[in-house]
């Protein structure tokens, strides 16, 4: 009898049959998928760029479908300079690629989780830079992943769809200097965001900004939210466009995904405090609340937070199980971090740092050194009548507003922090690696998530929220995917300016003419339109020069004021602790 995955598992229990690894994980990823083994970590400049082997089809020896592997994957990505037993280590295998299969929830879950995020496929983008095209198929977005090659009448399609977006960019930059374009979505509803993007623009140079009437002429979309319909999109853009959003971030920013996506690596990285998604997990947030009230001299604190809230709306610390209701819908109970470190001795605080990913698969990301720290406005207490003076226990920005009494200074950059526990003769230097030690765990927590894919034109800004407890040991509070970025002083000036300055030359594209490539473009096409020519590599190559602009090849990329964290030393270093940790659970298993 055929069953479909969910029935599966629900068999193999019933039986008393443990579920095999790769059972799971093709449950895990929906009928007829299987992951591809891909580069944990992006390349660095020096490394060679290397395409991994196209898979052999799978002979079939009568599994069911879902157990079937992906027939027709090539998977083209960088890869670090890793040995083969690294290599090995680092890639999705089900010993260490995937969460080892005691901390793995039931199959049939994971299966249901996936179709909630919304993944109904493996298929990843492969488009390349300039400098590394030796097809013209790989000026093609949609041929860029194609095993076969596509026939003459669908690639002449494309060339001619290719011309007439090249078209429409040179209508909207009529100077010819082949300025980048860029356009903010949602700026009637962020003011502040249109203005504080347009302005960190202007100081990088170069920038137009496009009419709201002129398609998909960009080569930046700045969206606040993750419009579907741009999204939906992101494998078919074009090498010279980006869009500030990965598709499937959610496990990362979603409060209550964040907590699903950490849980199976809770063992091994304890970041994050004792967090409970409500109604799912109110038997287990029942268990552990009684646990803490038996065995600890300490207040219990909790705090609850819708899990798609935001500005500190409808968060609020309680003490007793009482003041919660155990069937409140998408609700988020976590651990209130008691006692927190105090600023001055006195004020609670937080702190934003600002995390640029360039690539999730493979990973590779920034730091910015500078970031903003946002503290109380009232001193910290945990008097037990007090306990709704948000003014005490919430440092979001939008709440201490509103007191508009006080002298107490509610944002500071990071830096001053610095200075300040300096003086203190705090380590800071320790509290900077606590921090990126935080943003490195959970984003290769992230890159393991199955529902990660490579996607080249996407990049994002992550808005890391993070305190520390009165022993200086740093917390995950939660990650935002649309950090506010409007500036209402000198400390945002200078903060959320100088990152989306520096931010922004990261990510910008090659400079190019398009003049050039319009009329290469055109040169392919023969019979009326109906085909296109094909060309050798020397041809292309020989037209690519003249296309491209040639300093920016030889262009090291401006940091500014980021650190570059993946890859890096650091990094490997939680590798090292991921994979022994790991390994020693797998002895232990067997």
């Amino acid at each position: 009898m055929l069953r479909t995955p969910e029935q599966a598992p629900r068999l193999n229990r019933r039986m008393g049959k443990r579920v095999p690894v790769r059972l799971q994980r093709a449950m895990a990823l929906g009928p007829g998928l299987a992951p591809e083994k891909e580069s944990l970590v992006a390349s660095t400049p020096e490394t060679s760029q290397k395409n991994m082997a196209k898979e052999e089809p799978a002979q079939d020896t009568g599994r069911r479908e879902w157990e079937r592997p992906r027939r027709n994957a090539t998977v083209k990505t960088q890869s670090c300079n890793l040995d083969d037993d690294e290599a090995e280590l680092w890639s999705f295998s089900p010993t260490f690629g995937t969460p080892p299969p005691s901390a793995m929830p039931g199959a049939g879950k994971r299966a249901r989780d996936r179709r909630r995020l919304g993944v109904t496929s493996a298929q990843t983008c492969a488009v390349k830079q300039f400098h590394e095209i030796s097809s013209v198929l790989e000026l093609l977005p949609r041929f860029a992943c194609c095993d076969s090659r596509p026939s003459d009448e669908a690639f002449a399609e494309e060339v001619l769809r290719q011309i007439a977006e090249l078209k429409a960019f040179l209508a909207v930059d009529k100077s010819g200097q082949d300025r980048f374009i860029f356009h903010v979505k949602a700026k009637e509803s962020r003011v502040g965001l249109h203005d504080t993007i347009k302005r960190a623009l202007t100081q990088v140079g170069g920038w137009l900004e496009m009419e709201d009437d002129c398609g998909t002429a960009w080569n930046l979309l700045w969206t606040y939210r993750r419009n579907k319909k741009f999204l939906d999109d992101v494998p078919s853009l074009n090498i010279f466009q980006k869009v500030n959003h990965f598709s499937m971030s959610t496990v990362l920013t979603g409060k209550d995904l964040l907590k699903d996506t950490l849980t199976p690596y809770k063992r091994i990285f304890n970041i994050l405090p004792a967090t409970f998604n409500l109604p799912r997990d109110w038997k287990s947030f029942q268990r552990e609340w009684h646990r803490v009230e038996e065995g600890c001299r300490e207040p219990n604190l909790w705090i609850a937070k819708p899990s798609r809230g935001a500005c500190g709306r409808g968060i609020r610390v309680f003490r007793h199980l009482k003041d919660i209701q155990p069937y409140a819908k998408n609700v988020v109970v976590q651990k209130y971090i008691h006692p927190p470190l105090l600023l001055h001795g006195k004020y609670k605080f937080d702190l934003r740092i600002y995390v640029l990913v360039t690539s999730l698969k493979p990973l590779e990301a920034f730091i910015y050194t500078d970031g903003l720290v946002r503290t109380c406005s009232q001193p910290y207490n945990i008097d037990m009548h007090d306990l709704s003076n948000k003014f005490q226990h919430l440092t979001n920005t939008s709440v201490q507003k509103e007191r508009q009494s006080g002298t107490a200074v509610t944002k500071l950059s990071l830096k001053a922090l610095w200075k300040i526990m300096r003086k203190d003769g705090v380590d800071c230097k320790s509290m900077w690696e606590g921090v990126i030690g935080i943003v490195l765990k959970s984003l290769l927590c992230v890159s393991l998530h199955p529902s990660i894919q490579h996607e080249p034109n996407a990049f994002e800004i992550f808005g890391y929220d993070i305190m520390f407890d009165a022993d200086y040991t740093p917390w995950l509070v939660e990650v935002n995917s649309s950090p506010a970025l409007s500036c209402d002083g000198e400390v945002d000036d200078t903060v959320k300016l100088g990152m989306l300055y520096d931010a922004i030359r990261i990510i910008k594209p090659v400079q190019f003419s398009r003049k050039a490539l319009l009329e290469f473009l055109e040169s392919l096409v023969v019979g009326g339109g109906t085909r296109c020519r094909r060309t050798t590599t020397a041809e292309l190559q020989a037209k690519l020069a003249e296309i491209v602009h040639p300093d920016e090849l030889s262009k090291d990329r401006e940091l500014g004021g980021f650190q570059q964290i993946v890859p890096s030393p650091a990094f490997d270093h939680v590798l090292d602790e991921y994979s022994n940790r790991d390994k020693q659970a797998h002895k232990t298993r067997h």
